[in-house]
């Protein structure tokens, strides 16, 4: 489908059906990546990037929710990107001086000139195939301050060795329904993005 075509400003904002969860969940699910990461110690002065950030599903949660000029995102879908852009000014959230962009290999322009708290990967690496994950691990090692903290969802896929990614990052954590219950966000027992798998250095 071609994103582009489809208008932010319709009262049922048809892109969303498109993505787990539906326009239904909508909300829900993306209020579920902020709460998550405030669980985690997102506090609303960290700097925050977004991987895979879609069209802002969580991204317009945590906008709102971080201090001006803290959240980074970015997404390879251009289509996407414009819409979460176009959400952004439809929730007159300008002011908040976030970073959108496109960018292919999980290496955005920013990575250059930024540092990063914490890093949030909802839903991406178990879509990425073998060398995407190894551009995954190298880039984002090194945007991390000392302490900082990746978050990635769906984590099925992850052999407890990231050095098989060539990285540094180790698994600290793997976090399920004992921290956050998904089903209060609209997930099922079967359908849900545990094991969520925490790293950093």
């Amino acid at each position: 489908m071609d994103y582009s075509k489809v208008k932010t400003t319709s009262r049922f904002d048809q892109y969303k059906k498109f993505l787990g969860g539906g326009a239904k969940n909508w909300e829900y699910r993306g209020k579920f990546q902020l709460d998550l990461m405030k669980l985690v110690g997102l506090l609303p002065n960290s700097t925050f990037v977004d991987i895979g950030c879609g069209p802002g599903r969580g991204g317009i949660h945590f906008i709102n929710y971080l201090n001006k000029g803290k959240y980074f995102g970015f997404d390879y879908n251009k289509d996407f990107i414009s819409i979460f852009r176009k959400t952004v000014v439809k929730e007159k959230l300008i002011k908040k001086h976030s970073t959108i962009e496109c960018a292919n290999n999980f290496l955005p322009s920013f990575f250059k000139m930024q540092s990063f708290d914490y890093a949030l990967a909802f839903s991406v690496l178990n879509h990425a195939n073998y060398a995407q994950k190894i551009n995954f691990f190298r880039n984002i090692e090194f945007v991390l301050i000392r302490e900082g903290r990746v978050i990635v969802t769906h984590g099925n896929w992850f052999l407890d060795n990231s050095k098989i990614f060539k990285s540094n990052l180790k698994l600290l954590r793997i976090i399920d329904s004992n921290l956050i219950d998904c089903r209060k966000y609209g997930w099922s027992e079967i359908e849900n993005p545990y094991p969520i798998l925490e790293f950093g250095i």
